[in-house]
This record gives structure tokens, sequence and C-alpha cells, in this order.
């Protein structure tokens, strides 16, 4: 079983023990740099959950996963078209005024993270914001479910914003809001498209 194989069989289970995590603060501070009524794309969207937080809150929310098990549980639960595609072929040029994603870049090949950042800047409108969230740690993990994770330290990501041609706005750590048994803390950051 491979990470996409994982969300596939599992996708309800995930979908039910992610979709009412508190994320109210990674909101807060990702908001305050969204133009009101803007452009959002929810990269790796999951449940649909931060999709229809924004959603509600007015704003215009473009969501992709790649699991197609859990882009039809986020499409009844958002209402939005959902688009089922692998990272690598996201290719959206200019539109968005925000990236949002949250817990998805992690299981990007370590490999594969500065051209993913690139394309995601490259979706971006200039001075457009991205928020991402990523375990904080070294190496790679493939756990006994078949997912695959990589680890970050705070320098690596700093290393990788400068090279994809972003300016870092915000960095602070957070605990798991959906598992209170994790022990890695998240590294949460806002970076900005540089022009």
């Amino acid at each position: 079983m491979n990470t996409l194989d994982y969300y596939n069989k599992f996708a309800k289970h995930y979908f039910d023990i992610t979709v009412n995590a508190d994320m109210s603060r990674q909101y807060e501070e990702f908001l305050h740099f969204v133009p009101r009524g803007g452009k959002i794309l929810d990269f790796g969207c999951g449940s649909g959950r931060d999709s229809l937080y924004f959603k509600n809150k007015g704003y215009r929310v473009s969501a992709l996963d790649g699991s197609e098990e859990l882009c039809k549980l986020a499409r009844e639960y958002t209402g939005l078209n959902v688009r089922c595609m692998n990272f690598e072929d996201f290719n959206d040029k200019n539109c968005y005024d925000g990236v949002w994603a949250c817990a998805s870049l992690l299981h990007v090949d370590k490999s594969k993270m500065l051209d993913t950042l690139i394309r995601l800047r490259d979706s971006l409108k200039d001075s457009g914001h991205m928020f991402i969230a990523l375990k904080n740690g070294e190496g790679v993990e493939i756990t006994p479910d078949g997912r695959y994770y990589n680890y970050m330290k705070v320098s690596d990501v700093e290393k990788l914003t400068y090279e994809s041609g972003m300016d870092i706005e915000l960095i602070y750590m957070s605990k798991s809001v959906s598992n209170p048994n994790e022990t890695k803390y998240w590294n949460n950051f806002i970076l900005k498209k540089t022009k």
C-alpha cells in the first residue's frame, strides 16, 4: 500500500477524524494576508474542512486532492467541484490570492519539493501568499500503513523558500489538532510570492 492507496481505502475514517479539527489559529494567520473575497486554492484538501470554512467566509475556493475517495467526500461536504489530480500534474498559473497547503506537502517526495513549491508559487498572483504546514523533523519515513512522510526543519524550508522565489512572512509551531497522541510538532509557514 502507498500513500494514495491508504487515503482511498481509509477515506471515511480520515474524514471523520479530521473534519472537526480546530484550525482557527491557522485560518486567522493565513486570512490576514488574503484579500477579502479573494481566490484560494486548497491544495490537498482532504475532507474539505478548510475549503468549506473559506467558502463560508466569502472566499472563492478551488480545491484538489490526489485521493479519488477523499475528493468524493469533499465534494459532498463542501458543494465544490473538487478536482482529483496528482500533485505533479498541477499547473495553474497566476490565478490565486492565496494557496493553502495544510498537511499535504509532507507527502510529496523530498526530491520533488522544490518543483512543487515553484508550481504553487506560479499559481499565485503577484504578491500572493501561501500557507504550508509540515511536521518538524529530519529525513523521510514510510509508516506501517504505507504512507510516505518527509520531515523538515525550519532551516530546510527556509532554503526551499529562497530557492523557489518566495519570502517567509511568518513561522510558528503548533501541536496536532486532530491527533492528541502526536509527538511531532508542526511547523507552519506563510510565504509570499516575490515579483
